[in-house]
């Protein structure tokens, strides 16, 4: 029997996962303000047959959707994310899927390099998975073998949320020096100083290890932050993070 999937949002994302997914599951798209010629499902409908439901929204709707969605769920449906913003309160999302599911429905992140404009033409993308729950590394593993999304289990879902938040912070930065024409020297400058600072995030955070965060596992989240800040920020033409800049 096909995995039935259900994705919110029909942004950038939305329909990366349709290129992704479409041709080896029961696929369903929602959005809450459809654009002209795009045939939303209907939520009532469509979430209580969902296997998995993965959110391709902006972080701040989440808490809201999640409580729409909780009475409509089956209990064994995983909830997943691709969002790296924080909510009105300041929360990760990794933070408003543990505050609403609890232990109730298993739960994940999805982070890393995953370009929608490279997956819709068909290039690779990366990422790594923070869960919560079980069997959570099993189901996305065999959702996502044979695509071109590669997926690799990450042991934090917190400590990952907040390096690619991080990550995104720091591409702002290297994206005003690229638009200013700064050159390398500042741009060498950012990136050993936004690792240096991520490395006193990490050890802080290991000196409060009784809190969620795990001292392995907060090194792990270094360690991936750190790469994607390198792979994101250090395009040498500096594509990327000017466009983030262009884009605000």
């Amino acid at each position: 029997m096909s995995t039935s999937v259900l994705v919110l949002g029909h942004g950038e994302m939305g329909r990366a996962m349709d290129v992704l997914l479409a041709p080896r599951v029961s696929l369903a798209i929602w959005d809450k303000f459809p654009q002209p010629g795009f045939n939303s499902a209907v939520l009532a409908a469509a979430a209580p047959r969902a296997d998995v439901v993965i959110f391709c929204l902006p972080t701040v709707p989440h808490a809201d959707v999640l409580q729409e969605l909780l009475p409509l769920l089956r209990r064994d449906c995983l909830c997943l994310s691709v969002a790296k913003g924080l909510d009105d309160e300041g929360r990760p999302v990794a933070q408003i899927l543990a505050d609403v599911l609890g232990d109730r429905f298993a739960h994940g992140v999805l982070h890393g390099p995953m370009i929608a404009e490279e997956i819709h033409a068909g290039g690779l993308a990366f990422a790594q998975l923070g869960h919560r729950g079980p069997g959570v590394v099993d189901r996305v593993t065999a959702l996502f073998t044979g695509t071109r999304l590669k997926v690799a289990p990450a042991g934090d879902i917190l400590g990952i949320n907040w390096a690619v938040i991080l990550k995104n912070v720091y591409t702002l930065a290297f994206g005003m020096a690229d638009e200013l024409n700064l050159g390398d020297n500042v741009r060498g400058w950012l990136a050993v100083t936004a690792l240096a600072e991520m490395d006193t995030l990490w050890d802080e955070a290991k000196r409060i290890q009784e809190t969620k965060w795990e001292q392995e596992a907060v090194d792990e989240a270094g360690r991936e932050g750190s790469k994607r800040v390198v792979g994101r920020c250090q395009d040498r033409q500096g594509t990327v993070s000017r466009q983030r800049i262009n884009e605000l």
